[in-house]
């Protein structure tokens, strides 16, 4: 589909554009809504463990795993879609250099976490929710620098909660 965009007129260009953003943001109220159950089954899943007959430390490692995992969820949910925010556009230059650059700072927060303050695995979790927090503030900043929101992100409204269905079926 992105792929057509050089060969449509400007006015077509330009509605397809204006579509981007509001498919983005009916995407996020998706995925908000999806992320509740979600949330739900990591903050029992200590307890769903157990009701399966897992060992009571596997349960209680693998549920404070998940605790220190919940901030992640929503940076690495909002990474994704900017990423395809800005695929759709053509801009995938700067989402292969964020990635490499943040990379080593994955390694370095679980380093710091993991070994220099010594809060074991649970370390791990809280660098990847700490990367993606930094991924997404840098992909922020790099959305505001290009301008593109300005072609292509409408203002939020009540239009976000329509035409689900398309995208439901996908």
């Amino acid at each position: 589909s992105s792929d057509l965009i050089p060969g449509l007129d400007s006015s077509t260009r330009q509605q397809y554009l204006d579509a981007v953003g509001l498919v983005v943001q009916r995407m996020g109220a998706i995925v908000g809504l999806a992320l509740v159950p979600i949330l739900l089954s990591w903050v029992n899943a200590g307890l769903i463990l157990e009701a399966l007959g897992q060992q009571y430390d596997t349960c209680h490692y693998a549920q404070l795993y998940l605790y220190c995992l919940i901030p992640d969820l929503l940076p690495q949910v909002s990474n994704q879609m900017l990423d395809s925010y800005l695929t759709i556009q053509q801009i995938t230059k700067p989402i292969f250099i964020i990635s490499l650059l943040t990379f080593p700072v994955q390694i370095f927060f679980s380093w710091l976490l993991v070994n220099h303050f010594e809060v074991g695995f649970i370390g791990a979790p809280l660098a990847q929710a700490m990367t993606s927090s930094s991924m997404l503030a840098i992909r922020i900043v790099l959305i505001a620098y290009l301008g593109v929101f300005k072609r292509t992100w409408p203002k939020l409204s009540m239009q976000i909660f329509k035409g689900w269905g398309p995208i439901l079926e996908l």
